[in-house]
């Protein structure tokens, strides 16, 4: 892989993991602070349609209060006076009260009058049992109170759930004693849902706690009832969420879940942010990483390809004469290519030196009259001086990198000559040591060398190859065998004559002993 490519990886895997990081703590810190916005408007809405109820809870009392302390009501309960009826009692009354439904009840429970209005139809009608009952037990506990005590709060009846506010019927100067209790009574049905709605800017729904709830209803239902918090809050999807609450009623029992339904605008807009900034940081990733290549290609990529090519150009040609073109730069580069080279400069005078030295081992080594010879432990031939190639009948250039044993040692001793280098390169061989064995010339001839063999060893001690100095001893050899053949005929002529001699000796005496004999004849 091109420093290029590894250089424009290596950015790109930085920007986009610097872009990743950033974007990722962004979108956190954004969804985040869009969430707690979210929680904090839904319940302010939620906490808001609380109030819208407690504030029509609160003028219902004080309507009430208006009706229940004074002297007519006070008259009208016990005398039931159709006047104060036809005056006061008339459809507009529940209009411009703001009520549906309103109920008298005597000292003794009894119902004085009890009355509801719809609003629709404008007709009024008899108000329904389920009120009066719930009236009746309020009046109970009223009336056990202090004269100016009041019951205010919400009901749950079967046709639904209510506003309810009660007084104890008295002078209009406030004093009794207590002729009985007034109700005003207002239907928390769905057209008053809608308006609580239409105020908060919300969808707004109530679900009666006296019947079974599922879902999401079900789930804030249990943790409102079951906890200390007052408010709950869940997400239905990606564009709605809602905020609950639990109503209880003049009794302190849980009868109504209101849930406020909002649309999430500022989340659906906080995505939308969120998107542009991500497409904002990519582009300016893309932009970045254009402008790092860009600057690094002209600036450090170009000048390190031009080096690395002068590099390259120096190292194929082996002339260490040539130098590296001028960066022209003051930078790395440019004292990079300084120092390459003034190291070519100094490699040039090593290498002079080293050829001199070479030159006049290589003189010693040739001005030998024995054969120099160099062997690796892969058994090639490292050097062989010119006495070496003289004997062996080959040039050096023949003769380096062969094999020495499969070329220049006959079949017949091949492996013995084998093992002894083996023992010579295990370094179990004495250093020195001497030997001797036939070589084969390049023209088939059988020389007889003497050899004296070392190791060599690199600067960790670790042998290498070895170093043998021969002396072709042919002729010599020849030599003593054709004295010791000449010996050995001497011997065999002079055991000949030795026993010619004692042969005539034998005759001699045999002829004696018979001169002897023919004497004595």
């Amino acid at each position: 892989m091109s420093i290029r490519t590894k250089t424009l990886l290596i950015s790109g895997i930085t920007i986009v993991g610097l872009i990743l990081t950033i974007s990722a703590y962004s979108v956190r810190i954004v969804l985040d602070n869009i969430n707690r916005l979210e929680v904090e408007q839904v319940q302010t809405k939620t906490d808001r349609t609380g109030e819208i109820i407690d504030n029509e809870l609160e003028y219902l009392l004080s309507k009430s209060s208006d009706w229940a302390y004074w002297d007519d009501t006070y008259n009208f309960v016990v005398n039931h006076n159709q006047e104060y009826i036809a005056t006061n009692l008339v459809p507009e009354t529940f209009g411009n009260l703001n009520i549906d439904s309103i109920v008298y009840l005597d000292n003794k429970g009894a119902t004085a009058y009890a009355k509801a209005y719809d609003s629709q139809t404008g007709q009024a009608a008899s108000a329904s049992a389920s009120l009066i009952s719930a009236t009746q037990q309020i009046s109970k506990t009223l009336l056990t109170e202090p004269l100016t005590t009041n019951v205010t709060g919400l009901i749950l009846l079967p046709e639904g759930p209510m506003y309810v506010a009660a007084r104890q019927i008295l002078h209009s100067d406030n004093t009794g004693p207590s002729r009985g209790v007034l109700l005003f009574a207002k239907n928390l049905d769905q057209k008053e849902i809608t308006r609580i709605a239409s105020i908060t800017k919300t969808d707004v729904e109530a679900h009666r706690m006296d019947k079974p709830l599922d879902g999401h209803d079900a789930q804030m239902a249990q943790e409102l009832t079951t906890g200390p918090k007052t408010f709950a809050m869940t997400v239905f999807s990606s564009t709605q969420l809602a905020g609950y609450i639990v109503r209880q009623d003049i009794y302190q029992k849980n009868i109504l879940l209101i849930d406020v339904v909002q649309h999430r605008d500022l989340y659906l807009q906080g995505l939308q942010s969120v998107k542009m900034l991500l497409v904002g940081f990519g582009l300016a990733g893309i932009l970045f990483l254009i402008t790092v290549f860009i600057v690094l290609g002209r600036l450090v990529l170009a000048p390190l390809v031009k080096l690395r090519v002068d590099v390259d150009r120096v190292t194929e040609s082996g002339d260490l004469h040539q130098r590296l073109a001028d960066m022209r730069s003051h930078d790395e580069l440019g004292a990079l290519a300084g120092d390459l080279n003034k190291m070519l400069q100094s490699l040039e005078l090593a290498q002079q030196k080293l050829v001199s030295e070479q030159e006049k081992s290589q003189a010693y080594i040739d001005i030998v009259a024995v054969i120099i010879v160099v062997i690796s432990t892969d058994q090639k031939i490292i050097l062989l001086n010119k006495q070496g190639c003289a004997v062996l009948e080959v040039t050096s250039s023949e003769a380096l990198g062969k094999n020495w044993f499969d070329t220049f040692i006959p079949d017949d001793s091949r492996e013995k000559v084998k093992e002894v280098f083996g023992r010579i390169i295990r370094g179990e061989v004495k250093e020195l040591s001497s030997f001797e064995n036939e070589v084969i010339t390049r023209t088939g001839k059988r020389r007889m060398i003497a050899w004296r063999n070392t190791v060599i060893r690199n600067e960790n001690g670790v042998i290498v190859g070895a170093l043998s100095s021969g002396e072709d001893i042919t002729e010599t050899k020849m030599s003593q065998e054709k004295i010791l053949a000449r010996a050995h005929e001497l011997e065999e002529i002079n055991k000949s004559m030795v026993g010619r001699e004692l042969r005539m000796a034998e005759l001699k005496k045999e002829i004696e002993e018979l001169k002897a004999k023919l004497g004595q004849t």
